[in-house]
């Protein structure tokens, strides 16, 4: 590397070139966001997509709510790996859809909510196939 590229953000974010790549909407996809990485910038996929991943929970009568009222970040960050294809999304449910809590046993909501779920990952599934840039958050 070129003294000259080798600067505070540089050292910060492990990249070769004082170059980020920025999450604009539909654009940047994972394939954007690869080839920024691999070229030596830095990258940010689009949060687009979770407008998405939300939409699929909607659709399947659940309620939603981003980052309340707890902020999930250590599973995608742990997990998720855009520059390589490995993408993660945190989902937490409300117990009481499908178990009595008191007892720590499923109760009748139990298959309806395992329906609905199904439902959903056969939605978030198709996220790429529809040309959606795929995220985490």
């Amino acid at each position: 590397m070129h003294p000259a590229f080798s600067t505070p953000l540089t050292q910060t974010l492990g990249c070769e070139y004082p170059l980020i790549q920025t999450a604009m909407g539909w654009v940047a996809t994972s394939k954007l966001v690869t080839a920024s990485i691999q070229a030596g910038a830095f990258g940010f996929l689009a949060a687009a997509v979770m407008d998405a991943v939300e939409l699929a929970f909607v659709n399947q009568g659940f309620s939603v709510s981003r980052n309340m009222p707890f902020a999930g970040a250590y599973i995608v960050q742990e997990y998720g790996r855009p520059s390589v294809g490995q993408h993660a999304v945190q989902v937490e449910l409300d117990r009481s859809l499908y178990m009595d809590e008191a007892c720590i046993q499923k109760h009748e909501g139990f298959e309806q909510t395992r329906l609905r779920l199904r439902a959903v990952v056969q939605e978030l599934i198709l996220i790429e196939a529809m040309g959606l840039p795929v995220a985490a958050q």
